[in-house]
């Protein structure tokens, strides 16, 4: 975990470093995201049973060009659900945490509206289960 942190504060200063060593009109924005879903958790010895997802990102991206930027934040998602198995009916929570490490493209649809499809990597970790 602290190979994780030293590389997100090391990703964070190089972009800041690169924000002041050129000047253009290209800033730092944030992009927040919020997801409800719905899941089915797969079990090899017991039965199958649905989840409830709940997700919120928080990313602060940099924008290198008009259209191509980098992004790294802090997630978590929230799956929950209700099943049973041979000792009986039981309530299954688990809370995770993400780090994203994603470039970020930037389309202009109108004046008010704006597309940003992102790609990359998540590392991951469960906070309670």
């Amino acid at each position: 975990m602290n190979k994780i942190k030293f590389l997100l504060l090391f990703i964070f200063l190089w972009m800041v470093n690169v924000a002041h060593a050129q000047i253009k009109h290209y800033d730092f924005n944030i992009l927040a995201y919020g997801n409800i879903g719905f899941g089915v958790l797969e079990n090899d010895k017991d039965v199958n049973y649905n989840m409830n997802s709940n997700s919120s990102d928080l990313q602060l991206n940099y924008r290198i060009t008009h259209r191509f930027g980098l992004a790294t934040g802090v997630g978590v998602n929230q799956l929950s659900g209700n099943s049973f198995d041979t000792i009986g009916y039981f309530h299954h929570e688990r809370i995770l945490l993400k780090i994203p490490l994603l470039a970020v493209l930037e389309y202009n649809i109108s004046d008010n509206f704006r597309v940003a499809p992102s790609f990359g990597f998540y590392a991951q970790t469960i906070l309670k289960d």
